[in-house]
């Protein structure tokens, strides 16, 4: 009797032991040993860290957070799980839109308003002129802004909107602008200059310039600066 249930003990003991290893063999089937990257780049930061990792266990959310905040250029990442083992991550860049002048440098920033990168102390004019370069009579500091982090500041939100569809829709190349004051927004194009400001709702003053530039026609060669912060747009001539 007593052989009989140390013979039954030891089937089971040998069935936990051979469960518990069928079990790991099929965890280690699902561990993530391939990350598929497919986009304008592919050296992207922070995504070790997926390695290795239960596919069944990786967040979506938190998996596409934590790779946008370590790669500020990005302006989306779609991430899909291919069992039992593959990550594929579809990488859609953004634009940078426009640097902004500091004191101690200039801060490249993207269409979504995120600053892509920062440099300290930038002298070499080519390389400035690549995009806009915005210039305001406040002053900032490289150390006011962090890589991936979002500009809040309402003026570079007016400007970056001004500065997309000017060139976007209107295809007028802008070489700079100038943030005199909140109620002053400058934007430099090839003899003519347009005048915004953060008082008034953006579409509305960017469809009546559409609107003033469209009814010129040929005619606008004979303007220099065309002002929609009022009611009524101010034109001046050359």
């Amino acid at each position: 009797m007593k052989k009989r249930k140390l013979f039954f003990s030891y089937k089971i003991f040998l069935g936990l032991i051979v469960s518990m290893l069928l079990a790991g063999g099929l965890l280690l089937l699902f561990r993530i040993d391939k990350i598929e990257v497919v986009g304008p780049r592919t050296d992207l930061k922070g995504i070790a860290y997926l390695n290795k990792k239960f596919i069944f266990l990786v967040n979506i959310d938190k998996a596409k957070d934590y790779i946008m905040s370590n790669n500020p250029d990005i302006k989306n990442v779609d991430i899909v799980k291919v069992y039992p083992r593959t990550l594929r991550l579809r990488i859609e860049k953004s634009n940078i839109l426009a640097g902004i002048k500091s004191v101690d440098g200039i801060i490249y920033i993207s269409e979504e308003s995120r600053v892509a990168s920062k440099v300290f102390n930038q002298k070499n004019n080519a390389a400035q002129l690549q995009y806009p370069l915005i210039k305001s009579s406040h002053q900032y500091f490289l150390n006011q802004f962090s890589i991936g982090s979002e500009v809040e500041l309402e003026e570079i939100k007016y400007t970056l909107f001004f500065l997309k569809q000017v060139e976007q829709e209107l295809t007028y190349k802008v070489e700079s602008v100038d943030i005199v004051n909140e109620n002053m927004i400058v934007l430099h194009t090839d003899g003519l200059d347009l005048v915004f400001t953060v008082d008034r709702d953006k579409l509305m003053q960017f469809e009546e310039l559409k609107f003033i530039i469209r009814k010129l026609g040929p005619r606008i060669d004979g303007i220099k600066k065309i002002d929609v912060r009022f009611e009524k747009p101010l034109l001046t001539y050359i």
